[in-house]
């Protein structure tokens, strides 16, 4: 769940701190004096200065998070690091926006349980009353651990580059860090920030991301892009290292800027969203060596995924930095441009190459890799090791040991010696945050392995061992879907409240139901969490059915009724705390607070954290903060189902939309099978980046039972919009959804299958008549008003109020016709150039208008004549209107005249509309008639 940050408490009180001081200073290695430090005091310190908060600075830098461990977090040492930060930051003697923003967004990181109104008033004070660098850099020497110091020697070059870096403040965070104690830390972040680190070990982990020459490939379209990340225990830092802006957390980083990435969150590159995950396990890869692997046949249905080998298996792929593929046996699958595939062969792709088949199924390296390791990891143990560490955290181990998935359980450190030859083994615990497990018994630091035992660190996730194999298998318990099976719920004979409710919901989506009161929503909601069961029908979480495992099934569901469950004497993180340990009594106290303070921060209540609650009249905090309070004291269970009744009723718009947001973020922003007036969508997808002014859109998708839809869109914040859409969707599928004033033109459209629509727009925002749109269209088998058309094919664009198809071309069983056709809706004009039919005008006039059909009517023609059009048409006074129509009809059209049918043979005629008046010449002359009457 994206976390949201909140506006600076209070920043606005760091300006103009009394006193004027000296321009600059620094300090040498010994922390004497230097020919910059005249004005430095007797007793080391600074005089008060004065500093200015920058109040026009627009330009945007995110702030940098959690300081890895960090040991005791005393508040002393909190204190030392605001005031080693505000000494950083002001080294010019000015504080700007942001530099501020970016301080207290790595206090609030770092220290999720420090108020943040005192962060504040404590950065203020630091401001104010700065302390002698040497000074602070021995204090923090003390208190923090190693990947302390070299978690805050990052985080404090992102303030030296923040601040404009300069060679007086590069050459203070050098001397900063040698009085940490790492003096080759800071030295190792100078030289790797110069670009000159690139064969040097370094003391943290870093991976490069971009052209052929990078550890990771970015896929073709990300031109000019390039990114490194940096990791120190659990902080991971992104700098945008390319020549465009980047997206990440939903805001553009520029070229140069660095940027602390947090879980759940995204990178968007052309043709690759990736997230936090994926870059932890690149990071863990190189780490630890071990590249996880599946074996692949083809079914009918698309790939098929088996941890061992099996009879049928094709492919072995590994997965790495990038894949490696060894083909089993000839097979028609495909690896990114190579195929068929022969036995024997192996195979390197990148991981937005794909993987598929003849029939057309395939998925990328790196979606196949997160299907793939869903249900957990394969770790073969090599016959040369007899010991092995196993973790849930990647921050506890190195190269060769084995890494489970991550956030499944608390952090949990194994240590397992096994014998191959007698297939058993001995556990022992060496860190772990909530109970351990070995065949059901708690564990409290040794145990005996036998082949096949299983080690429980969670209801989500445990450790099977299978010695005699030469494997430890990770099995995770995780709800990969639930469906619903005819459902019917009846109150009494004639009170029946769900009638055949059938649906399935997939890991990652979210089902909005929409009904008004009495329609059964509730009762369906209290079917589902396991609290009512149905009359007839079935629930089922993995195809297991809820009602008949209801003991081990219903704590994976969370459900969260209309009525609020908050007590208005505690205060915000009271309740976290409180729900957190009834619904997990078995982790240790620090596992609790770290899961509240994750809460807080994924929705978005940090700033409140100490606030009492109050009842709902007082106003202590809003509604929708309510609200979201409500949803988090179910968030810390392992529930992994939640059901949520009207969470958005009674609040206010602004409210609605941020509760909206933290259930959007739950489901990644996807939504499936839901309805909107009527209008039933099976997918809604909106991943949407926003940094206050610039907007992305990197892949809206839209489906329905007719098509589909895809589409993205950048605004850079200042007027100017890019965007691009493709689609088939059938524009019936919307008619509810426009009202009914829409209907008769909808009710006019009849489509076999939908337009297929590509069309790119630019421009600028400010003036939406001035963005431009241009694409192309093919429609088959359409009809409108009743006329049947085969084929409709244009390109065309749209700007200023005027629509241009350029090459309009329309066919029928009769014939075709083509033109060049401008429709100036401004001034309600349309010009037709190059106008040419073989269309019969007597089937197509109904097009045009109803007046147009009716003064046709007369006239019947044997064989489609050929008419060719030019000139302008005025739609609203007609006094611009010319336009002129020439018709030959060589095997003739008939009409009635003095009440007998009449044929012109071989008949000319040319139409000319000017203005409102109308001419009709026949060519050659034609005799009308002859005979009796």
């Amino acid at each position: 769940m994206p976390v949201s940050d909140g506006p600076m408490a209070g920043c606005a009180g760091l300006r103009a701190l009394a006193g004027s001081g000296r321009k600059s200073r620094a300090m040498d290695g010994d922390g004497e004096k230097t020919e910059e430090s005249d004005a430095m005091g007797e007793d080391g310190t600074l005089p008060k200065r004065k500093f200015f908060w920058n109040t026009d600075v627009t330009g945007w830098l995110p702030g940098s998070g959690r300081f890895g461990r960090l040991g005791k977090r005393s508040e002393g040492q909190v204190g030392a690091l605001v005031d080693a930060f505000a000494a950083f930051a002001t080294l010019d003697d000015v504080l700007s926006a942001v530099e501020a923003d970016l301080i207290l967004d790595m206090l609030r990181s770092a220290f999720p349980e420090v108020d943040h109104a005192w962060l504040t008033r404590r950065l203020r004070r630091a401001v104010k009353s700065p302390k002698p660098l040497q000074g602070l850099a021995t204090e923090l020497r003390k208190s923090l651990d190693e990947t302390g110091k070299l978690a805050v020697g990052l985080q404090l070059f992102t303030l030296v580059d923040a601040a404009g870096r300069s060679e007086r403040s590069r050459a203070s965070f050098e001397i900063f860090m040698r009085r940490l104690g790492k003096p080759e830390v800071g030295a190792a972040i100078l030289r790797e920030m110069r670009g000159e680190g690139k064969e040097v070990e370094l003391p943290f982990e870093r991976l490069v991301f971009g052209g052929k020459d990078a550890d990771v490939i970015l896929p073709p379209a990300a031109v000019g892009q390039e990114f490194r990340v940096y990791r120190v225990g659990d902080l991971v830092l992104l700098r945008n290292t390319g020549e465009t802006a980047l997206w990440v957390r939903g805001k553009s980083l520029a070229t140069g800027a660095f940027l602390r990435v947090r879980e759940r969150q995204e990178l968007v590159v052309p043709g690759w969203l990736m997230t936090h995950d994926d870059l932890r396990f690149f990071l863990d890869v190189r780490k630890m060596g071990n590249m996880p692997s599946i074996y692949l046949e083809a079914g009918e249905e698309g790939l098929i995924a088996e941890r061992t080998r099996a009879r049928g298996s094709k492919l072995r792929v590994k997965f790495g930095l990038e894949a490696e593929v060894e083909v089993l046996a000839d097979t028609d699958l495909h690896v990114g441009s190579k195929g068929p595939l022969k036995q024997g062969d192996l195979v390197h792709c990148r991981n937005h190459e794909r993987i598929g088949g003849a029939s057309g199924f395939s998925l990328t390296v790196n979606e196949l890799r997160k299907k793939a390791l869903q249900s957990g990891r394969r770790f073969r143990l090599a016959a040369e090791q007899q010991e092995y560490l196993v973790s849930n955290d990647g921050s506890a181990l190195g190269s060769g040991d084995l890494l489970l998935g991550a956030k499944l359980a608390p952090k949990t450190v194994l240590f397992i010696r096994y014998d191959d030859e007698g297939a058993k083994g001995q556990l022992e615990i060496r860190e772990a945050g909530g109970p351990v497990l070995v065949d059901g018994l708690p564990v409290r630091q040794r145990a005996a392995l036998r082949d096949g035992s299983l080690i429980r660190l969670s209801g989500s996730q445990a450790v099977r061992c299978r010695f005699s194999e030469g494997f430890l298998d990770e099995e995770r318990t995780q709800i990969e879907a639930l469906d619903v099976e005819g459902l019917v719920h009846d109150f009494g004979k004639n009170s029946r409240a769900l009638d055949q409710v059938n649906f399935e919901v997939r890991r990652g989506e979210m089902l909005c139901i929409i009904g008004p009161s009495g329609s059964g929503k509730s009762t369906l909601l209290a079917v589902l969490s396991g609290q009512r069961r149905p009359t007839r029908g079935r629930v089922n979480l993995n195809g297991i059915s809820l009602y008949d495992r209801r003991d081990r099934l219903v704590p994976f569901i969370a459900h969260m009724p209309q009525e609020e469950a908050l007590n208005p004497q505690l205060t915000v993180r009271e309740h976290l705390r409180h729900g957190v340990m009834v619904r997990r009594p078995g982790l240790v106290l620090a596992e609790h607070e770290r899961r509240v303070d994750s809460m807080l921060a994924e929705l978005g209540l940090q700033r409140i954290a100490r606030r009492r609650v109050g009842s709902p009249g007082e106003k202590t905090i809003s509604g929708g903060e309510r609200s979201r309070l409500n949803l988090g004291v179910d968030l810390g269970s392992r529930a992994e189902v939640f059901l949520f009744d009207e969470p958005i009723s009674g609040l206010s718009s602004k409210d609605s939309e941020h509760v909206a947001e933290t259930l959007r973020a739950l489901a990644r922003s996807e939504w499936k099978d839901f309805v909107i007036r009527g209008t039933k969508f099976k997918r809604f997808y909106l991943p949407l980046s926003y940094d206050g002014s610039r907007i992305l859109v990197p892949e809206m998708k839209i489906e329905t039972e007719e098509g589909a839809c895809t589409a993205s869109l950048y605004y850079d914040g200042k007027n100017q919009v890019k965007g691009r859409l493709v689609s088939d969707l059938d524009p019936t599928s919307f008619k509810q959804v426009f009202g009914p004033k829409a209907q008769p033109f909808f009710n006019s459209l009849q489509f076999k299958t939908g337009p297929k629509i590509e069309a790119e727009v630019t421009g600028t925002a400010l003036k939406p008549e001035l963005l431009k749109v241009e694409g192309q269209l093919d429609l088959q088998d359409f009809s409108y008003k009743g006329v049947l058309l085969q084929e409709v094919k244009t390109k065309f664009s749209f700007w200023d109020s005027k629509l241009h198809l350029t090459d309009l071309s329309l066919k029928r069983a009769e014939g075709q016709a083509s033109a060049e056709v401008w429709h100036d809706f401004k001034n309600k004009l349309v010009s037709i150039k190059n106008g040419q039919s073989e269309l019969m005008p007597s089937e197509v006039a109904v097009i045009f208008g109803d007046k147009l059909a009716g003064y046709l009517a007369p006239y019947q023609f044997s064989k489609a004549p050929k008419v060719k059009i030019e000139g302008m048409v005025d739609l609203d006074t007609q006094a611009k209107t010319s336009l002129t129509v020439d018709m030959v009809a060589k095997e003739g059209v008939s009409l009635k005249f003095l009440g007998k049918m009449v044929t012109l043979r071989n008949a000319q005629s040319r139409v000319i509309f000017k203005g409102k008046n109308l001419s009709v010449i026949i060519q050659p002359p034609t005799q009308l008639f002859e005979g009796d009457i």
